[in-house]
């Protein structure tokens, strides 16, 4: 609460008191606190579900200018990562347990926000049956970066996108805290429905 108080106060500087919340958020063990910071995250960065997703460009794993409008009328799950993030390397494998699994249903895009393009190049290399949308942050200048459109302070984030192109979940929750469960709501398939009459 006093943080959240800091955060409007002018005696107070803003990115500072963000830098703290970012840092809380990333490193408790405390799902209650991730919470909580993550909302707040959510509104300093105008970040709200039900707003339009930002759109981006990026480096593609083809050395291409790739963009999230490619994915236009699909479900997106959105996730940031570096190479130096253990954490965030975690996830990776469970995205593609989650893609295979939903991977007709939902598009995958994955943001890596190494400063250097050797690290990323490296990584795909390493993991090729990461056979997903893994993209480079930083597309030489045109535009924002995807970690600028997305406030994404740290190294590691996730945003759910409805296929209609707004924010269903921001952030949205990691595969490790269970988007499979979320996943599960939006896709299931309904009980057949029988026609009624005389056969």
């Amino acid at each position: 609460k006093n943080l959240w108080d800091f955060y409007f106060s002018p005696d107070f500087e803003q990115n500072g008191v963000k830098n703290i919340v970012t840092q809380l958020n990333q490193q408790t063990k405390i799902l209650a606190h991730r919470r909580i910071t993550s909302t707040m995250l959510s509104y300093f960065n105008k970040m709200q579900p039900g707003i339009l997703a930002p759109g981006f460009t990026a480096r593609s794993r083809e050395n291409t200018m790739a963009t999230l409008a490619s994915f236009k009328n699909r479900w997106v799950y959105l996730n940031f990562f570096a190479t130096s993030n253990t954490e965030s390397l975690k996830e990776m494998p469970k995205i593609a347990a989650l893609k295979k699994k939903y991977g007709d249903k939902i598009s995958f895009v994955s943001i890596c926000v190494d400063d250097s393009l050797s690290t990323y190049k490296e990584y795909l290399k390493a993991n090729p049956k990461f056979d997903w949308a893994i993209w480079f942050n930083n597309a030489s200048g045109i535009g924002k970066t995807a970690k600028e459109s997305y406030f994404v302070t740290g190294n590691e984030a996730y945003f759910l996108i409805s296929n209609t192109g707004y924010l269903v979940q921001s952030p949205a929750i990691s595969p490790s805290n269970g988007i499979e469960s979320k996943f599960n709501l939006l896709f299931k398939s309904g009980k057949k429905k029988t026609k009624t009459g005389i056969r």
